[in-house]
């Protein structure tokens, strides 16, 4: 058969594909079903989908084996993302949750928020390969991913007085607050002109018991220079090391020598301290709430969905 017959076969296939309609046939075989949640379905070209801008993030340096690794733990990660939004959105629909269209434009009205204008925000949607319609979409399922987790987990989320006492009893020592201390500062960088000039002109006028806050004003290149160089109560562990070293063998009201440090010379006014305290229950009551509920939820979430994927059925087939 010469090259032209060749051709003209090809054309009539393509054409009896057309004309049969196999095309989106043989599109869903090349596609395929990876996963089914209840009566749904995930295709794989979803997950592509969900995976592009991932991959744009892999390094660029990997070598062919960490490349496929890393695409098939990247993969199976989004699909096991998709499949648990499946089952919120399934038990969204059982239960008959609607989300109101003034909901869905609030949260649009918050995204918009995130761009300088309008017409950058259309912008932005046009290069990502969506449309206002398709993200009203993604926001009404988020949206009902939320009422379902509110609604089904954390509403049921409970902590009792005892579950709190007995945390603050095991971990009040360590719900103390970090030291702090009021420190004032003169700053000389390094990169500036002349700076072992000025750092020696202010040892000197220092030692001759100069007000310290008005060499601050005058030399100091920090923050709160024209305050003095008061910086007010920090935590210690906030500070550089180098200064919280000097700080521990210095007394209230003590000036430090030149401190060096990565950015310059620092001299610092230790003007008070705040010892580290165990706090009482009333003071961490709050904190010790939001930690066990945090805690629970999460632990109730993943119980919930666990539960979800043998009630609806889960197939995987990636």
């Amino acid at each position: 058969m010469n090259c032209k017959a060749k051709t003209f076969n090809r054309y009539i296939f393509i054409a009896l594909f057309f004309f049969l309609g196999l095309f989106p046939l043989y599109s869903a075989i090349v596609d395929r079903i990876v996963a089914r949640v209840g009566n749904e379905v995930i295709l794989l070209s979803e997950v592509k989908e969900r995976m592009a801008p991932l991959m744009e993030r892999l390094p660029s340096n990997l070598s062919p084996e960490e490349r496929k690794s890393k695409i098939k733990a990247l993969e199976k990660k989004v699909l096991d993302n998709m499949i648990e939004e499946k089952l919120f959105l399934v038990e969204a629909k059982e239960k008959g949750y609607q989300v109101e269209e003034s909901d869905i434009d609030r949260e649009l009205e918050k995204i918009k928020k995130n761009f300088p204008s309008e017409e950058e925000f259309f912008r932005a949607l046009k290069e990502q390969g969506e449309n206002i319609s398709q993200l009203k979409e993604d926001i009404k399922e988020q949206l009902l991913i939320r009422y379902v987790i509110q609604r089904e987990v954390l509403s049921k989320t409970r902590i009792s007085e005892e579950e709190i006492k007995s945390f603050y009893e095991k971990y009040k020592n360590d719900l103390a607050p970090p030291p702090e201390v009021n420190i004032s500062q003169i700053l000389i960088k390094t990169s500036s002109e002349d700076a072992q000039k000025k750092i020696k002109e202010i040892e000197e006028k220092l030692k001759k018991g100069e007000d310290f806050y008005i060499l601050a004003r005058q030399y100091s290149e920090g923050p709160m220079a024209v305050e003095g160089g008061r910086i007010g109560f920090i935590r210690e562990n906030q500070l550089l090391p180098e200064v919280r070293l000097q700080l521990k063998t210095m007394k209230v009201g003590e000036i430090s020598p030149p401190i060096k440090c990565e950015d310059g010379y620092r001299f610092v006014k230790l003007e008070g301290v705040k010892e580290s305290h165990v706090p009482s229950l009333k003071e961490v009551k709050e904190k010790i709430e939001r930690i066990l509920f945090r805690k629970k939820s999460q632990a109730a979430l993943e119980k919930w969905i666990e539960e979800a994927k043998k009630r609806l059925g889960v197939e995987v087939n990636l």
